[in-house]
């Protein structure tokens, strides 16, 4: 209901190329072009603000400067704690790597950045699954 970037940004005559995305958190991302400019809408949380903008934005701002390996890196490790969630929207929830796996912290709230603090990592929980048992391998996104 408060969410009044894309109708601005319509108006501004910015071509939109997608907004919201299903994922937890950042939604309601907003990605859109005009001319040779780039835009980003970021949710209003702020977990999903940094979740959004190491997702989204950091990859594009360095690839628009030429960087072509980009900021992002990938490992798939173990979860070390069991985790279930709805099916049909993907998590991205903080971790923080250990030798024998990826720890899931608490404070997952997209209104709370506390868990950044300690945060190495994003863990990627797929939309179409909901339970993901203790030892199973996870796609970890490196943001450290």
């Amino acid at each position: 209901d408060y969410d009044f970037v894309g109708k601005a940004l319509d108006e501004l005559k910015v071509e939109e190329q997608f907004y919201k995305v299903r994922q937890k958190p950042g939604k309601p991302i907003y990605f859109g072009k005009k001319d040779q400019t780039v835009v980003f809408g970021l949710p209003g949380n702020p977990a999903a603000v940094l979740t959004s903008f190491y997702l989204y934005v950091t990859e594009v701002l360095l690839r628009m400067t030429g960087n072509r390996e980009g900021f992002l890196r990938f490992k798939q490790l173990r979860l070390l704690k069991e985790v279930e969630k709805p099916a049909g929207m993907t998590w991205f929830l903080k971790g923080k790597t250990e030798e024998s796996g990826v720890q899931i912290l608490p404070a997952q709230s997209s209104g709370m950045l506390s868990a950044f603090v300690e945060a190495d990592c994003l863990i990627e929980l797929p939309e179409g699954e909901s339970l993901f048992p203790v030892g199973c391998e996870v796609k970890v996104t490196m943001i450290r």
